[in-house]
């Protein structure tokens, strides 16, 4: 589906109004769509990718992630948890993050429009507390809508107000583009698939996925190549110019090249 809404071919559909609305519009209405879209789709990464991208969320490293969290188990969407002795009697938070050792509550905004706030949080974590989801840590989200403002003060006020909670994060969408593209360029060909239909996701939304920055390729953990590379010693029989053949450049003591050697390089 996500494919038929990129190219617009996904057609038209009327809304409560009578008027015919075109699926991308719709799309980019609903933040449940996002979620849905974005992660149904970490779930299909590996581990190692997942944890880079929740490493960025909560500015940890990811390896520490990876061993406090364990693997990924499943995904609840809108999991509806009672409230006591509040003025709402339910809360329905967006997306649980089901690990082996520790569950992650994740409140989304879209990209544009609606805000992120305290109130939303606490009753999401209390109402979460008094479900099955309270026997394991858990970590906390705000993932969009966020305004710098007063937000650190908050999320330490969370982790205070609640014994349950370990971490408490907050991050707007195109916080992560940076680490999606990271990861489509130093990933295998199945998991650059799905992290590009993540950003392309976003960009429905009007986050910017402008095309990779040479500061994006230099960031990336590239291997380094010299000419005794596999790829390029397939090619060994090369002749490139008069009787002067690609053997004598591989057996020559080149230093290796690297893309932060590069960044030295001044370009026009």
């Amino acid at each position: 589906m996500l494919m038929a809404i990129l190219n617009n071919k996904a057609g038209r559909i009327e809304n409560a109004q009578g008027d015919a609305v075109s699926w991308r519009e719709i799309f980019k209405a609903y933040e449940d769509l996002l979620t849905s879209t974005f992660f149904e789709r970490f779930s299909y990464l590996d581990q190692r990718s997942q944890m880079t991208i929740l490493a960025k969320c909560f500015d940890k490293d990811k390896l520490f992630l990876s061993s406090a969290l364990g693997e990924l188990e499943k995904i609840e969407y809108w999991p509806r948890f009672a409230l006591i002795n509040d003025q709402q009697s339910l809360v329905e938070p967006d997306v649980i993050l089901c690990f082996k050792k520790v569950n992650i509550l994740i409140e989304v905004k879209p990209p544009s429009g609606g805000e992120q706030y305290f109130e939303q949080w606490s009753r999401e974590v209390r109402g979460l507390s008094n479900s099955h989801f309270k026997d394991k840590p858990l970590y906390f989200l705000a993932l969009g809508g966020v305004s710098k403002g007063e937000i650190n003060q908050q999320l330490e006020k969370l982790v205070n107000d609640f014994e349950l909670l370990k971490y408490a994060a907050a991050k707007n969408w195109h916080e992560l583009v940076p680490t999606l593209k990271e990861l489509f360029v130093t990933s295998e060909l199945r998991e650059q698939r799905v992290v590009k239909d993540m950003i392309a996701a976003l960009g429905l939304y009007n986050v910017s996925i402008q095309d990779f920055k040479w500061k994006d390729l230099a960031l990336a953990s590239f291997k380094t190549i010299t000419l005794n590379h596999e790829y390029l010693s397939a090619r060994a029989r090369l002749k490139i110019d008069n009787d002067l053949k690609f053997e004598n450049f591989s057996k020559a003591n080149f230093q290796p090249l690297s893309l932060n050697s590069m960044t030295k390089w001044k370009l026009n």
